[in-house]
C-alpha cells in the first residue's frame, strides 16, 4: 500500500452542506466535509495564527491579519499525487495542477478557519472575508477539523481520504467530483490555525475542482466508475461504507450524460467467494450534476477483509437501453 494511504481516515462526525454551484460545465452539486473530533494526529506547533509546519507551509496563515499562507511546492505536489493515486484505483486519468486557483482557495480556507465552519457561499460579514476566497468556496470541495491538540500534523491526504468516502453525504458530491473522469485542472488551498474564541486549532482544506476545464474522454473511457473497485484499501472504505457506481454514458462530454442514465429497474446482487448472497440495504438514487450526474449507492452487511466480491447490477437503462454492469472488488 502507498504510504500516504495507510491510516488515513480519521474517525469523523458526518454532517453535510451542498449548494448548486455554477461554472463552464453547468454546474452542479457539491458536499462540505464537517468538524473531526476524533483523537487528533500529532502535531508540529500551535498558537494563535498557526505555526509552520515542516514541508506544509512556505508561509504559515495569520488570522489576526487575515493574511492568507502559502503552501510549499512540495506539498502542492503531495496533494496532487494523493488525489490521482485515488484516482488510478479507479481507472480514471491523473489531473493536473492548476496554479491559478491556489490563492484564491487558500483565501478560501482561512474563512473557513476564522469561522470555523463551512460555506459554499460565505457571507460577506464572515472574518476574514474576501470575494475570491467566496468564489472559491463556491465551486470546491470543502473540508474542516477541529482538535483541541493541534491540527499541523494532519496529512491533507487524509482529508482527500475522508472527502472520498463522503460518509453520512446522501449524493456522494465529494466522491463524484473527486471521481469524475471528466475532471480537469485542481487546485488545493489550506489554512490551519486558532480561531478567536476557541480552545483548539482548526484546519479546512479546500480542493478546487468543479469544472475545472472540463475535457472529452479519450478512447481509454471507463464505461462506469465504481467505488470500492479492484483490490482496495481497507483503510479508504471501512466495511460499513457506502458502495457506489455511476455510468459514462457519452464520453465527449460530461453534460451530454445528463438524463440519460435511469436506475429505476436496477438490481444490485453481490456475491461472497462462495457465490452467496450479500443483503444489499438503503439503495438510493441521485441525479444531480455532481460530477457524472447518476448515481446508484447502496450498503450491504457482512463485509470482510481479505475477501473478493462481486456486484452485478442488471437492468440499468441507459438512453431507454437495458445494460448489465459487472465488477469486483477486495478490501485489503
Amino acid at each position: 500500500m502507498l504510504p500516504f494511504l495507510r491510516n488515513v481516515i480519521p474517525a469523523l462526525l458526518v454532517a453535510f452542506l451542498t449548494a448548486a454551484c455554477g461554472g463552464g460545465g453547468g454546474g452542479g452539486e457539491t458536499a462540505a466535509g464537517t468538524p473531526d473530533t476524533g483523537t487528533p494526529a500529532p502535531t508540529t506547533g500551535g498558537g494563535d495564527d498557526g505555526t509552520q509546519a515542516d514541508g506544509i507551509y512556505a508561509a504559515a496563515a495569520e488570522l489576526s491579519s487575515c493574511r492568507p499562507g502559502s503552501l510549499t511546492e512540495a506539498e502542492h505536489l503531495r496533494v496532487l499525487d494523493a488525489l490521482n493515486a485515488l484516482r488510478a484505483r479507479h481507472g480514471l486519468a491523473a489531473v493536473a495542477r492548476d496554479t491559478g486557483r491556489e490563492a484564491a482557495a487558500g483565501e478560501a480556507a482561512l474563512m473557513m478557519v476564522a469561522n470555523r465552519a463551512l460555506s459554499h457561499q460565505p457571507p460577506a460579514s464572515w472574518t476574514c472575508y474576501s470575494a475570491a476566497g467566496a468564489g472559491e468556496a463556491a465551486r470546491s470541495n470543502l473540508y474542516l477539523r477541529s482538535s483541541s491538540s493541534g491540527t499541523l500534523g494532519f496529512p491533507s491526504s487524509s482529508a482527500l481520504a475522508a472527502l472520498l468516502l463522503d460518509d453520512g453525504v446522501a449524493s456522494l458530491g465529494h466522491r463524484r467530483w473527486m471521481l469524475d473522469p471528466f475532471l480537469g485542472p485542481v487546485a488545493w488551498g489550506r489554512a490551519d490555525g486558532q480561531p478567536s474564541g476557541s480552545s483548539g486549532e482548526t484546519m479546512a482544506g479546500v480542493l478546487a475542482l468543479i469544472d475545472a476545464g472540463a475535457r472529452a474522454l479519450g478512447p481509454a473511457a471507463p464505461d462506469f466508475v465504481a467505488m470500492p473497485q479492484g483490490s482496495y484499501p481497507a483503510d479508504l472504505f471501512p466495511p460499513t461504507g457506502v458502495l457506489s457506481v455511476s455510468v459514462v454514458a457519452d464520453p465527449a462530454n460530461r453534460n451530454a450524460n445528463r438524463g440519460r442514465v435511469d436506475f429505476a429497474t436496477a438490481a444490485i446482487r453481490v456475491t461472497d467467494p462462495n457465490g452467496q448472497d450479500l443483503a444489499v440495504t438503503n439503495r438510493a438514487e441521485d441525479y444531480s450534476g455532481a460530477g457524472l450526474p447518476n448515481l446508484l449507492s447502496w450498503q450491504v452487511g457482512g463485509l470482510r477483509t481479505g475477501l473478493s466480491y462481486r456486484v452485478r447490477i442488471d437492468g440499468v437503462r441507459v438512453d431507454g437501453v437495458g445494460r448489465a454492469i459487472e465488477y469486483s472488488f477486495a478490501l485489503e
